[in-house]
């Protein structure tokens, strides 16, 4: 088929290399943070998978990128706030794995991003590069997630006196 299409099932492969990293991850720590983000995380990532599976089955079908692809409505979600509101409940309680499964989930995350920068950079439609756009705010959404996951636990006490939870 096309370029496009190429992408849009490269797409879909990684959406579904997403969802099956946070499932997997998820039965390494029965509680804490770490899990309540990966469970976040895994939510997004089959919400992703489905958008992203339904593109892909509109363009197989041949229908044009303007048909195939309603992006759904911004959301504004500070996602830097739901950490904060997540690690407000933990005491830098973590399971042992947590922060090298948080380091592997930010380097697929930051890779899945540089893949739809790319593309967003070199669509040949408005509607595809609409499409990779909003996919990429998604994307950050999660590295950013990730990235005060793993600082958190590297550093609870500095994460906390960087202004990132109240009253510290």
């Amino acid at each position: 088929m096309s370029e496009s299409y190429d992408r849009l099932c490269k797409a879909l492969e990684l959406a579904d290399k997403s969802v099956e990293f946070y499932r997997d991850e998820l039965d390494g720590c029965p509680d804490g943070l770490g899990r309540e983000v990966f469970e976040m995380l895994l939510d997004r990532s089959e919400d992703t998978l489905d958008f992203v599976g339904s593109v892909h089955e509109s363009i197989r079908e041949g229908d044009a990128w303007e048909n195939a692809c309603t992006l759904p409505p911004d959301e504004e979600e500070d996602i830097k706030e739901t950490f904060t509101t997540f690690a407000a409940k933990y005491e830098g309680e973590a399971c042992t794995t947590e922060n090298s499964t948080a380091e592997m989930g930010l380097e697929m995350e930051k890779s899945v991003l540089d893949f739809y920068s790319e593309w967003e950079d070199e669509a040949d439609d408005e509607t595809e590069r609409k499409f990779a756009l909003h996919m990429t705010k998604t994307l950050r959404d999660n590295v950013t997630m990730l990235s005060d996951l793993v600082y958190y636990y590297e550093d609870p006490e500095g994460w906390a006196m960087s202004g990132n939870l109240d009253g510290a």
